[in-house]
C-alpha cells in the first residue's frame, strides 16, 4: 500500500496531462500511486492516460461513462485509492519535486494531524493572494479562517483517507473547493506549512478564466447555503450569519463590478438591516460601486 494516492481528474486536457503526470513521477518521495480519472474527454485525453498507465505501474487510468464534473471524477478517485493519504492535482497544474516529501515529513512530525496544506505559485510566480497569517511557518487553519477566504486550491491539500470525505456536490464547476475545505474543517484543522510545493498553470481555458460572473455568484450562493443547511447543528448562529452575510456581499461586489447593478443591489439591500454587514469592508465597497456606476 503506497503512502499517497494522487487523484487527477481530467477533462479535455491532452495538451497538459503529460507534464502534470510527469511532475508527480519526478517527486523526490516515490511511495505513491497516481489515479487518472477521465471525465468523458473527447480530445483523446483518455487514450493518452491509458498509454501512460501501461508504461508505468504507479499509474492507473479510469474513465467515467459520461461527463459528470471534476468532483465526480475526484470521488471516483477516492473510491479507487489504496493509500492512507489523499492528494489532489488538477490536470493542467504541476507539483514541484518537494511536494510529497513535504507532506511525508509533516505526517511523521505530527502523527495526530489529519490534514495538511502547503503554499502554491501561479506560473512559477508567488501566489498573490494569501491570508496574512498564512505567512507564518506553520498555522492551524480552522473554519473561522475559511468564512471570508478561500486560501487553497485542491492541489495544496493532503488529508487522511480515514476521514471518509467526499466532494459533496458533484455537478458544480465553481466554489466546490471552498465547500470542500469548509466541510474538511468541521472534521479536523488543516495544518499549513509555509513552503511552496506546487504550481497553478494559468491559461485562457482554465476554469476560473472562463467562468462568467453570474455563474460565480450562482454557485457561491448555492454552496454557502448548502454548507449552512447541511451542517446546521455543527455551526453556531454567529458562524451561519458570517458565512451568509459575507457571501451576499462578495457576490454583490462581483455583480456590481460586472455591470449588473440591479442584481447586485438586490443582494446588498437585505444586508442594510444586518449589523454584522457593517463590519465587512465589502459592504462599503459595494455601496461605492453602486454610487459611482
Amino acid at each position: 500500500m503506497p503512502q499517497f494516492s494522487v487523484i487527477i481528474p481530467i477533462y479535455n486536457r491532452i495538451d497538459f496531462i503529460e507534464k502534470t503526470v510527469d511532475s508527480v513521477l519526478q517527486q523526490r518521495f516515490q511511495d505513491f500511486e497516481i489515479i487518472l480519472v477521465d471525465d468523458g474527454s473527447t480530445d483523446g485525453s483518455f487514450d493518452l492516460c491509458q498509454k501512460m498507465a501501461t508504461e508505468n505501474e504507479k499509474i492507473r487510468a479510469y474513465q467515467l461513462p459520461q461527463n459528470q464534473g471534476r468532483c465526480a471524477a475526484r470521488n471516483k478517485g477516492l473510491e479507487l485509492a489504496k493509500s492512507q493519504w489523499i492528494c489532489y492535482l488538477d490536470s493542467d497544474d504541476q507539483y514541484y519535486s518537494n511536494h510529497l516529501e513535504t507532506f511525508d515529513g509533516l505526517i511523521a512530525k505530527f502523527p495526530d494531524q489529519m490534514a495538511f496544506a502547503t503554499d502554491q505559485n501561479i506560473n512559477d510566480q508567488p501566489k498573490p493572494y494569501r491570508l496574512k497569517k498564512l505567512g507564518k511557518d506553520r498555522v492551524h487553519i480552522q473554519l473561522e479562517d475559511l468564512i471570508e477566504h478561500n486560501p487553497f486550491t485542491a492541489n495544496q491539500i493532503c488529508h487522511a483517507a480515514d476521514l471518509n470525505l467526499r466532494w459533496s456536490e458533484e455537478r458544480i464547476p465553481i466554489s466546490e473547493d471552498w465547500l470542500f475545505f469548509r466541510e474538511l474543517s468541521l472534521k479536523t484543522s488543516i495544518l499549513k506549512k509555509a513552503v511552496v510545493t506546487n504550481m497553478i498553470t494559468d491559461h485562457p481555458q482554465r476554469t476560473m478564466n472562463t467562468a462568467q460572473s453570474q455563474d460565480f455568484v450562482k454557485y457561491n450562493l448555492f454552496t454557502s447555503q448548502k454548507f449552512i443547511s447541511e451542517n446546521s447543528r455543527s455551526l453556531s448562529s454567529s458562524q451561519k450569519s458570517k458565512i451568509s452575510t459575507y457571501t451576499d456581499l462578495l457576490c454583490a461586489n462581483v455583480l456590481l463590478s460586472s455591470g449588473f447593478k440591479a442584481q447586485g443591489f438586490q443582494l446588498l439591500k437585505p444586508n442594510i438591516l444586518k449589523p454584522r454587514a457593517y463590519g465587512f469592508l465589502l459592504f462599503y465597497k459595494a455601496w461605492l460601486k453602486l454610487i459611482i456606476q
